[in-house]
């Protein structure tokens, strides 16, 4: 508004300003309705540019929509069906997943537009231990009638977090995430009873979990892969926050775009580089090398050897260099060589590079991303389908301003110095003396303080009878009478005082209102 009036010198209140800033975003984004409607014509588009996709595309019967549009108000609207979800995997995200390791990260984010909805990505793993986007739409349904034996993983960052508000603390923190990383079940069963010790609720709470699902003691060797967090598909999310504002042909084709240049980029990227192991395989090679010196071998075969800490007696494991396994089980569930493994080869001066699988290495990577993500035309050049135009999918709008920032934990990073940090670990209630809420929201009633009437001896120092007067006036001073201007005068004896004297502190002065001056004499 500020800019209006500076630059054509015109006065603009809020409602025009939002209206006006309305119709040029759909100028620019697009309308959020129309777009809905030509829906079936943009995923045709999608598989005659990319041939081999796959979009499908489905809808579900008319329905009013609750606190929003109405189709009712206008008669000659038709009654078309709604937009209910959709699917896009590009043939070329098919084909580079093949050359990867087989492990999916799932993970989902809410959209900010006019009429909601949410967008679920398969994220796979790249030959560099990158993100790698598979498909993105409706999967979970999918991936349990596909696959019902698959074998599944949570993210521990998600787990902590709700474990966190029921037992907060830096020890159970540090045990519960230790029980994760544990490589063997030794290990593991060790930090339970460790936290059984410390709470036994929490380790009722953590037992609940299958280890499966969570901890690496239990993670079979097949994916390759022994990560414990869902950070790639954050990631991805993080990529379009922007884009998820937009209408959804709008979001989609960002989508599209982004993927289109990673592709490119990776492959111009990969021609530059010379090493055989990509570069942060070789970081993590390298970051195993250091932990070398901490460990001592003892050679027991041509191929085995039994490996100890330096001080702990305790840490001992058996390596095997010609099967590529170690009993401390990361070797397997990576596919690189541990520290306990790294000692190895360097006892028999061994190149580490011949021991690190195809899939981590420079051919692989380049393979993986040969295909190309085609471009697409405009909506001008859409073919139009046979396909009856959907509408946009039943809303139920809330009062008030929609929201676009979520809600923060507890513990997490604030971006700027200025911004207030919440608790390390969650709030704690003032009158219960719980964690994970406050006073406001506690669910015990409130503490009522109860008003007991004043005592006798109360009440003669408050109120006092007109026997025990609190002026402390002798009967042999004179009395004191206050003149003004006025020729009445008030005169106060010790004798019989009123109620409205013996009210008044003793000692304390009035404060003399400003007017005309006042005489104070004394009559004897």
């Amino acid at each position: 508004m500020e800019k209006t009036k500076q630059k054509w010198n015109v006065g603009i209140n809020k409602t025009l300003a939002y209206r006006a800033k309305s119709i040029a975003v759909d100028i620019v984004d697009g309308s959020f309705r129309d777009q809905y409607t030509r829906i079936h014509d943009y995923g045709h588009e999608l598989l005659r540019s990319n041939p081999g996709s796959t979009v499908v595309i489905s809808s579900q019967p008319c329905q009013p929509s609750q606190g929003g549009e109405d189709n009712t108000e206008n008669i000659d609207r038709p009654l078309n069906p709604h937009f209910q979800r959709m699917y896009i995997c590009f043939k070329a995200c098919k084909d580079s997943f093949f050359k990867c390791r087989p492990i999916i990260g799932l993970d989902g984010c809410f959209f900010k537009g006019y009429y909601g909805g949410q967008i679920l990505a398969a994220i796979g793993r790249d030959p560099n231990d990158q993100m790698l986007p598979i498909a993105y739409a409706g999967l979970l349904p999918a991936l349990e009638e596909l696959l019902p034996g698959v074998d599944q993983r949570f993210c521990v960052r998600h787990l902590y977090s709700n474990f966190k508000k029921k037992f907060p603390g830096v020890k159970l923190k540090e045990l519960m995430w230790k029980a994760a990383y544990a490589s063997h079940p030794n290990a593991w069963e060790k930090i339970m009873r460790q936290i059984k010790v410390e709470n036994p609720d929490a380790f009722n709470h953590i037992w609940k979990i299958p280890p499966r699902f969570w901890s690496k003691s239990m993670f079979k060797s097949g994916p390759k892969c022994d990560t414990l967090v869902n950070n790639m598909s954050e990631a991805f999310n993080s990529v379009f926050v922007t884009a998820r504002a937009k209408p959804i042909v709008t979001m989609l084709e960002e989508i599209r775009v982004y993927l289109m240049m990673r592709w490119e980029s990776n492959r111009k990227r990969i021609v530059k580089y010379n090493d055989t192991i990509l570069p942060n395989i070789r970081k993590q090679l390298a970051k195993q090398s250091q932990l070398t010196n901490y460990w001592m071998v003892r050679r027991a075969g041509e191929v085995e050897y039994e490996v100890r800490h330096i001080t702990i007696i305790e840490e001992k494991y058996s390596v095997n260099l010609s099967k590529h396994e170690c009993s401390c089980r990361i070797w397997m569930l990576t596919g690189l060589p541990c520290c306990h493994a790294y000692a190895c080869l360097n006892d028999q001066r061994l190149e580490v590079d011949h021991f690190v699988p195809d899939y981590y290495k420079k051919e692989c990577y380049e393979a993986c991303y040969t295909p190309v993500i085609h471009p697409a035309n405009g909506a001008t050049l859409w073919t139009k389908t046979d396909a009856v135009d959907l509408q946009p999918p039943p809303i139920k709008r809330q009062p008030g301003r929609p929201k676009k920032k979520r809600n923060k934990e507890a513990g997490e990073q604030v971006r700027s110095a200025t911004q207030l940090k919440r608790a390390k670990f969650g709030i704690k209630c003032s009158r219960c003396n719980k964690d994970g809420h406050n006073k406001a929201t506690c669910k015990l009633p409130p503490t009522v303080t109860t008003t007991t009437a004043p005592s006798s001896q109360q009440n003669e120092t408050t109120a006092p009878s007109s026997q025990q007067p609190t002026t402390n006036v002798s009967s042999a001073a004179p009395t004191t009478t206050v003149s003004s201007a006025a020729p009445t005068t008030t005169t106060v004896s010790s004798a019989t005082p009123t109620a409205s004297s013996s009210q008044q502190p003793p000692k304390k002065k009035k404060r003399l209102q400003k007017g005309p001056k006042k005489q104070v004499a004394s009559q004897p």
